[in-house]
């Protein structure tokens, strides 16, 4: 399944988000960077919402996400 992305306008740090799964899932985390794309993987479906919902993403971001999932670095085009 293709991950698609929704653009996140009131953030310098977090771009993009997108997630594989739906609601109750644990899913892959897309999160688009200015300059990276990564894959945070087995993230419930709450974390996501969270991201897209917050007021401040980079810092739901980093205190959510950064450093409590496994993940890939993907090429940035």
């Amino acid at each position: 399944m293709a991950i698609r992305m929704g653009t996140i306008s009131c953030s310098s740090l977090v771009k993009a988000a997108g997630f594989e799964g739906g609601p109750g899932d644990k899913a892959t985390l897309r999160v688009k960077f200015p300059d990276a794309t990564i894959d945070f993987y087995k993230v419930p479906y709450s974390v996501f919402s969270g991201l897209v919902k917050s007021r401040d993403p980079a810092q739901f971001y980093l205190k959510n996400v950064y450093g409590q999932y496994d993940y890939k670095k993907l090429n940035n085009s």
